[in-house]
């Protein structure tokens, strides 16, 4: 007969097998290099707009890149990064990190939507960079005390050397909230990002 405390850890024996087949699974069906490649792209690593046009999809304009632009290239800069380090197969994985990097994700896409669609006003778009913010500092705590692995060294484990984007993920947050700010400070931006009233 077996004791309670034996189920316990039949079921965690069970849960961890699991766990780790899924990601073996996840990580044998996942093309790394591809994944790399569109990060790259993404943050614009070689600083083409060809690299950054071929990643999203989207021809990218040949006239100059206004404020807005940067601030929509930033943001899909970050939410790239945090979908990096979020993905199946990141080493000691964050469970419950998680779900603070989706609301920070989450948050970020509201912004950019927001702003791309001129539905944001100032107000509204540093509470969510702030909400952002917030997120990936519960985050950073959560996989400290867990797995002892800053939020940082999660991103250096996924992407290795594009952490040399000038700052960490808190940095490149601050200069988001740094750029928003300048682009409704600047006053032909703001009356071009002023929200379109809904009918």
């Amino acid at each position: 007969m077996s004791t309670h405390r034996d189920d316990f850890d039949e079921i965690d024996r069970l849960v961890l097998h699991t766990r780790a087949s899924v990601i073996a699974k996840l990580d044998a069906a996942t093309d790394f290099g591809a994944v790399l490649t569109h990060i790259y792209a993404k943050a614009a690593k070689d600083g083409t707009p060809e690299a950054a046009a071929s990643s999203t999809g989207r021809p990218r304009p040949q006239e100059p890149q206004t404020a807005l632009d940067d601030v929509c290239d930033h943001i899909d800069m970050l939410i790239t990064l945090l979908q990096a380090v979020s993905a199946p197969g990141v080493k000691d994985s964050p469970l419950i990190g998680a779900i603070y990097l989706g609301s920070a994700s989450r948050s970020l896409q509201r912004l950019r939507r927001g702003l791309a669609r001129h539905r944001a006003g100032k107000d509204e778009a540093l509470r969510l960079v702030g909400n952002a913010e917030h997120n990936l500092r519960e985050a950073d705590a959560v996989l400290r005390s867990e797995h002892g692995l800053s939020l940082d060294d999660a991103l250096r484990d996924r992407i290795g050397d594009l952490m040399d984007l000038g700052s960490d993920i808190t940095g490149q947050v601050q200069a988001l909230r740094a750029k928003v700010t300048r682009l409704f400070d600047n006053a032909a931006e703001a009356a071009a990002l002023t929200p379109i009233p809904q009918a």
